[in-house]
């Protein structure tokens, strides 16, 4: 759980109270900063509607959720505060000490809830509080959604397929490094990966009939041993090394054991087999050119 403290202190103009609410709350106002334990706690596996109110300009937000615990507790995680939204951003900002949650409706537990009568009804909401915070005066559609200006110009530069600026990278590392990352310690399923693989073949490819960048085929044919290697010199951690010492057992086809080697490496230079590609595929229960790669006997 990540909890923002603002840098600065920021005077809190317009407080409200429950009496001045457009519509009955079903719970009382709780800060985003000084109650999140409570108000987490108190509706688990509840599904509703909420209303977020900023202190510093009275602004507000009008939000849903299946389980209303999860759906808060997002506004504590990382990688849903860099998505641009108006309400994230406000966030990043003035910190949850700034803000109050209320809980407007409760459509019952989580397991007998209907996500069409939770639209419809998070759409009379909306309706009623025209909330600015909110991009979207829809309920359940992402119309009216726009990226940020940064964001445009990144989304931009990648697709062209050129290669990117330091700087562009930098930002890029500084968004979406560790657990920042939208997908930090999370794993693709083998099926998971079938259907990625699957889906970037011939004309389903970005890339397909496309002439690619002097840069790019520059880069893809460029020296990379020795001394133009990015890793020349530097020690591996002990982490990277385990790995590499990890027993590499390879079976054929019909699952008959092979050769068991006695690291990554050997496995390389025997087999004629990219280190990445061995990597790729161990564990997977994938075949690459009709040979099983495993780290534990099978």
């Amino acid at each position: 759980m990540l909890f923002i403290k603002p840098k600065h202190k920021f005077s809190q103009q317009h407080k409200l109270e429950l009496a001045n609410l457009k519509s009955t709350a079903v719970s009382l106002l709780y800060n985003l900063s000084k109650d999140r334990i409570v108000f987490l706690k108190e509706f688990n596996n509840k599904s509703g509607l909420y209303l977020l109110h900023f202190y510093v300009n009275g602004k507000q937000y009008v939000g849903s959720g299946i389980d209303l615990r999860k759906r808060l507790y997002t506004y504590y995680f990382p990688s849903r505060l860099v998505d641009g939204r108006h309400i994230s951003n406000s966030l990043l900002k003035y910190g949850h000490v700034n803000f109050s949650v209320i809980i407007l409706h409760v459509l019952g537990i989580t397991d007998s809830s209907n996500k069409i009568e939770l639209i419809s009804k998070e759409q009379e909401y909306l309706n009623l509080y025209k909330p600015i915070l909110n991009l979207n005066p829809v309920a359940g559609s992402s119309m009216g959604f726009k990226h940020s200006e940064e964001s445009k110009k990144l989304i931009f530069e990648y697709r062209k397929g050129k290669p990117l600026s330091s700087e562009t990278k930098k930002r890029l590392s500084e968004l979406l490094s560790g657990q920042l990352n939208p997908f930090w310690a999370k794993k693709h399923s083998p099926e998971t990966l079938e259907k990625m693989s699957k889906s970037k073949l011939g004309v389903l490819n970005p890339m397909f009939k496309k002439e690619k960048y002097k840069e790019f085929i520059e880069q893809m044919y460029k020296d990379k041993t020795g001394s133009n290697n990015h890793m020349f010199g530097k020690p591996k951690s002990e982490e990277t090394l385990a790995k590499m010492r990890k027993k590499v057992y390879v079976y054929d086809s019909n699952k008959e054991l092979i050769r068991c080697y006695a690291g990554v490496k050997l496995a390389v230079k025997d087999l004629h087999i990219a280190a990445e590609t061995i990597k790729k595929y161990l564990d997977t229960d994938k075949q690459f050119k009709d040979k099983y790669f495993y780290s534990e006997l099978q």
